[in-house]
């Protein structure tokens, strides 16, 4: 292990050590046993040969969580962030494990992560970004899980289990208040409809607060507001040895555009010269690419589309029965539909340049079958399945760009504008202008796309544990994945009436095997090594935003090695736990942008043009010093690059991987102590940091978010009935503005624009319980 490695890991068991050794350590205070599912069985997570950070109900029952987004504050190497180009969506996700993930949200594209709630597999970006709402667990899955969870866990997965119905009556009901007008509520009910035969679970949440970015002219406006409903039904089924759940869940959005601002401005861009010089003069000399519409912080100028709107439906029957005494039948079945319009105006000035929007729809229906079993006396425990999903997705993406552009070409007396220059600046015809000029049509960026897409997906699995010795325990396992997609687009330029694409589809197929060996050694009751060697894939797909036929093609899969060695351990009387993981991936056929030449143009499309080796490391500890005293914390690295690129890729060697802070850094403690006879007060504070990254993948530095550091606090008093609670909070209580998405449109249309997180809040929550 080289220097790099050594010394934060040192400096990491020092503090951990150090810390517990010079405090108070009663006998009474352990830890509590956490249990995940991991590898498709509950096991305790102290047992699990898998980087894994797990956030119990209790965790996300704190200030800190609303959403999955703020999962990534307290996981190192995780990043998940809301961004969606320059189109304005809230509710898409952009998910990034040990520098793996996807930027893009469109349907031909799939994430690296995948995210699964209640076994059922949520294969989109759009409506990935969840909250987090009766939960029983998250976990937080690193490195390639394509054995067990399949396609798109290439660099990892997030596990969701829901909060399961009581067999006895309960209620919660909560209620929080706070800055910008925020109001959410929330409420639970345990129901034993018969009693120890059939138990029902019904949970309502509501989120409701103004946007943080105002938009200057036009007053009242604002973008970045939460407007949220969710409800879930669960009725679970206990006839015999049978356990069944049917599950049902709504969910709905009516949001503002995420809350994004003008950044830089480039007037020579091609697109805003042109645009400059034959439109703005009949629009009273505005500028596309102004610097006087850069705004002053948390404000924009835009004045058109501002919407996020996103409609959720799901259902779910997972039906299982152990039988023969070593085994174990599950079904999961589910169906989920959505559909989501978000639009922006994207220029962010006042004069309309660019406006976005996206309507979409999506449908899927999904099956597994799934079987555990023990054998050989108890020294194999093996898990096998099959799995199918069908996805349908329809798109349709309006870009109203460099409205009235087309018209002022056509009125130009004769074609005087090249589209091409030679190495010495010299203009190369063909030049655009003049009535009826075909070449006219390639400058109508007032634009209508139009996708479908239909996938077809199979898989076959097994994985086996087999305990060769009383400590030793070896892993084999893999899967079998073929996926069917049939993808059809077309483009329309609205001002020229021209359709430049015609309806055409592309079809295709794929199939990979993604295998997973390991060895893991019990040293001790309470220590254990791991070594892990797994394959993972992300699915081919097809160019989204072609503008011509000859830019729609298909792009294959792409493929990572991970190789991983780990410990987990408990130390002091299960006072700490102490966890760390390093890896080295190496990642081939990475989907980039590339220039290819074709038909003498250069067309723009997404292909396997890369090579990478990725390494690094998680590092994470709990630890209860004193009875009531609770800390936490962990330490992640990533060392990515690039090792080799197609020549036209639009990325170099030397381009940092997106979404991928270098270092990733979080800790929390929290005290708990009797306040006389009336109750509990806990006091609690959190910290997480991430060291530099880049927002998108051109690695434009005013994009480029510097290392940041962000505080939360809370203070919570429970009664000691333990029937309700009040807790006061603040989050990024050192008010730190920083970015979690941009968009660089400077050498094309003279603008770039970035996403900046909330400012510093606070609240009041009251929670009762029945």
């Amino acid at each position: 292990m080289n220097t790099l490695f050594r010394v934060p890991l040192r400096a990491g068991w020092a503090c951990c050590i150090g810390l517990l050794l010079a405090l108070p350590l009663p006998a009474r205070a352990q830890l509590e046993e956490v249990v995940v599912t991991a590898r498709k069985r509950e096991e305790k997570l102290q047992q699990t040969p898998i980087s894994i950070t797990a956030f119990t109900s209790a965790q996300l029952e704190l200030p800190a969580f609303e959403d999955l987004t703020d999962v990534s504050r307290f996981a190192p190497n995780l990043t998940f962030m809301t961004g969606t180009g320059s189109t304005g969506g809230s509710a898409n996700a952009q998910v990034f494990i040990r520098g793996v993930g996807q930027t893009d949200f469109l349907f031909s594209s799939d994430p690296g992560v995948g995210i699964y709630v209640d076994d059922v597999f949520y294969p989109r970006s759009t409506g990935a970004v969840l909250d987090l709402v009766d939960l029983e667990r998250v976990e937080v899955l690193r490195g390639p899980q394509g054995t067990l969870f399949g396609k798109n866990t290439v660099g990892g997965a997030i596990n969701i289990v829901s909060q399961r119905p009581g067999k006895d009556f309960g209620a919660l009901l909560e209620v929080t208040g706070g800055s910008r007008s925020r109001f959410d509520g929330r409420g639970s009910i345990d129901l034993p409809l018969i009693p120890g035969t059939l138990h029902a679970r019904f949970t309502i949440s509501a989120r409701d607060q103004d946007g943080y970015v105002r938009r200057v002219l036009q007053s009242g406006a604002r973008q970045g507001d939460v407007g949220r409903e969710a409800a879930r039904l669960q009725l679970n089924w206990l006839p015999g040895d049978w356990d069944v759940m049917l599950t049902a869940d709504y969910s709905r959005r009516d949001e503002e555009s995420i809350a994004t601002e003008l950044i830089a401005v480039n007037p020579m861009a091609p697109g805003a010269l042109l645009w400059n010089m034959l439109v703005a003069p009949f629009l009273g000399g505005g500028l596309a690419a102004d610097s006087s519409n850069l705004s002053a912080p948390w404000t924009n100028e835009s004045t058109g589309l501002n919407y996020s709107d996103f409609e959720s439906r799901g259902v779910s029957l997972v039906a299982a029965r152990p039988f023969g005494g070593n085994y174990r039948f599950k079904s999961v079945t589910a169906y989920r539909e959505q559909d989501s319009q978000f639009a922006a105006d994207a220029d962010h000035s006042p004069l309309l340049f660019t406006e976005t929007s996206n309507d979409n729809e999506h449908d899927q229906f999904s099956q597994e079958l799934q079987l555990n079993g023990t054998s050989m006396d108890g020294r194999l425990n093996w898990v096998a399945g099959l799995f199918y999903m069908r996805e349908n997705g329809t798109d349709v993406f309006d870009n109203d760009l460099a409205p009235g552009l087309w018209a002022a070409l056509e009125m130009l007396p004769f074609p005087m504008i090249p589209l091409l220059t030679d190495g010495a600046g010299n203009p190369i015809c063909p030049c655009a202008g003049g009535a009826g000029n075909p070449v006219n049509v390639m400058l109508d960026f007032d634009a209508t796309l139009f996708s479908d897409i239909r996938i077809d997906s199979y898989a076959v699995y097994a994985q086996g544990t087999y305990d060769l010795t009383d400590r030793l325990g070896l892993t084999v396992g893999g899967r079998y994945t073929q996926e069917e997609k049939d993808f059809t687009s077309s483009l329309v330029r609205n001002a020229s009436g021209v359709i430049s694409v015609p309806p055409t589809t592309v079809s295709r197929s794929w199939d990979a095997f993604t295998p997973k060996l390991g060895l893991e050694f019990q040293w001790t009751p309470k220590l254990m090594t791991y070594v892990t060697a797994a394959r993972g894939f992300k699915s081919g797909g097809f160019n989204g935003r072609a503008q011509s036929p000859l830019e729609i093609d298909a792009f294959d899969p792409e493929y990572l090695w991970s190789y991983e060695a780990g410990l987990k351990s408990e130390w002091l009387d299960r006072r700490l736990v102490v966890n760390l993981a390093a890896f080295h991936n190496r990642y081939k056929d990475i989907q980039l942008t590339s220039l290819r030449p074709a038909a003498g143009i250069l067309a723009v499309v997404t292909e396997n043009a890369g090579k990478a080796e990725v390494q690094g490391f998680e590092l994470e500890f709990v630890a209860q010093p004193a009875d009531g005293f609770l800390l936490r914390g962990g330490v992640g690295y990533i060392d990515a690059e690039y090792t080799s690129l197609n020549p036209l890729a639009t990325v170099t060697l030397d381009t940092a991987f997106v979404k991928t802070p270098e270092w990733s850094a979080n800790a929390a403690a929290q005290y708990s102590f009797a306040a006389g006879d009336a109750g509990t007060l806990t006091i609690g504070a959190d910290l997480s940091y991430r060291s530099k990254y880049y927002n998108e993948t051109t690695n434009l530095e005013i994009l480029a978010q510097k290392d940041v550091t962000v505080a939360g606090a809370f203070l919570r008093f429970q009664a000691a009935s333990g029937r309700w609670e009040v807790t006061a909070f603040g989050t990024n209580l050192g008010d730190e503005r920083y970015m979690v998405h941009g968009f660089n449109a400077l050498t094309s249309f003279g603008s770039a624009s970035a996403t900046f997180a909330p400012p510093r809040e606070w609240g009041l929550t009251l929670r009762l319980r029945l």
